[in-house]
């Protein structure tokens, strides 16, 4: 096994990464682009590798790191040096929206993980709840467009609630400085939670929020190429099958995770990976349908972020 280190500007600070090379000699190197730093709910991608799920195709391919999903659209649709990455359904109807050539290949999440989490003292159970409350937002963050989302379907004005602006870390909430945070389920929540720090987590998307989460992005020209379609499905497949692999074992998945990444946290990789697996849902890893590109897609134009141009066609391969 090879590791590929290389740094990325984090939060601003420095931070070394590891993208991880499946084991084959055969055939050119695929560079596949994912569009975060491997935290437990990327282990599908470590299973593809460490079963073999790449070598039983006869691939030869090496996962890397991104910064940040629009980040990964925009490189994925330039196609060189990757035509094939991992994002999410909204950046990629987002992305489309602007212009990039990517389409999603399959959906890994079903439905978005993002929740909104408070303290027991002052829980948010449901939308409503977060009237008169203050809640922290990260700038920039896409969960602050699915939480406008929810404002939109729940019917609340943004005027009735205090919104904060606040970093990327639970301090705010802890110090009491904000009732509420937004993050996914299966990270920051997770984190906190394997501490034994008590949580009330509310899923935007048992609230009305439809948007598919984690999923596969293909550069359309590529997949225009029969040969490099072929290839960019059969990497699709094997990471299919490594979340298929999770959703069967997670503890199996654990611990290939704790081997790759051992000065992580074990109870945070447990609890992660574990949310993951219910996140995967009941049906194939992998499916999509124009039902639910179309839910994604109304709920985008509801917050004004994709204009009626984008069309289900357009974003689904």
């Amino acid at each position: 096994m090879q590791f590929a280190r290389r740094s990325l500007l984090l939060f601003g600070g420095a931070a070394a990464v590891a993208g991880l090379a499946g084991c084959n000699s055969a055939g050119g190197a695929i560079r596949f682009l994912l569009d975060w730093t491997i935290e437990p709910n990327y282990t599908g991608f470590l299973l593809a590798d460490e079963r073999g799920f790449f070598r039983s195709r006869n691939l030869n391919v090496t996962i890397e790191e991104g910064a940040g999903g629009a980040a990964v659209a925009q490189q994925i649709g330039v196609g060189s040096p990757y035509f094939a990455g991992s994002g999410s359904g909204g950046g990629t109807a987002i992305a489309r929206s602007a212009g990039v050539p990517v389409k999603s290949l399959g959906v890994i999440f079903p439905n978005i993980s993002t929740v909104i989490f408070s303290r027991p003292e002052r829980p948010i159970n449901t939308p409503q709840d977060l009237i008169g409350k203050r809640i922290g937002l990260v700038a920039g963050s896409v969960t602050v467009n699915e939480y406008r989302a929810l404002l939109r379907v729940s019917g609340i004005d943004r005027a009735q609630i205090t919104e904060i602006g606040v970093n990327a870390d639970p301090s705010s909430l802890l110090a009491g400085d904000v009732d509420a945070l937004i993050d996914y389920a299966e990270q920051l929540p997770a984190s906190l939670q394997s501490q034994n720090t008590p949580l009330v987590t509310m899923a935007l998307s048992d609230h009305g929020v439809r948007l598919y989460g984690l999923n596969l992005i293909a550069n359309e020209t590529a997949l225009a190429d029969a040969t490099r379609a072929a290839e960019i499905r059969a990497v699709a497949e094997a990471i299919y099958q490594g979340y298929d692999a999770l959703r069967a074992d997670p503890a199996a998945a654990v611990e290939v995770y704790m081997t790759r990444y051992p000065e992580k946290n074990r109870a945070y990789v447990e609890r992660s990976i574990n949310i993951t697996a219910s996140l995967l849902g009941q049906g194939p890893v992998g499916g999509q349908s124009a039902e639910g590109w179309q839910a994604t897609l109304e709920t985008l134009r509801s917050i004004e972020l994709v204009g009626d141009n984008v069309t289900v066609e357009q974003v689904m391969a």
